[in-house]
């Protein structure tokens, strides 16, 4: 594989990685629930 291929690559994967970190943290702002309270909702 060329290296300009794998720089590529690796750019992609950084966008895709940044995109949903700004999802997760869109996310997190609408409010986040403790670890006992999804384990009860799971049951």
């Amino acid at each position: 594989m060329p290296i300009e291929d794998l720089e590529i690559l690796e750019a992609l994967e950084n966008a895709e990685d940044i995109r949903k970190a700004k999802l997760a943290l869109k996310n997190a702002a609408k409010g986040t629930i403790s670890l006992e309270e999804m384990k009860k909702k799971l049951g």
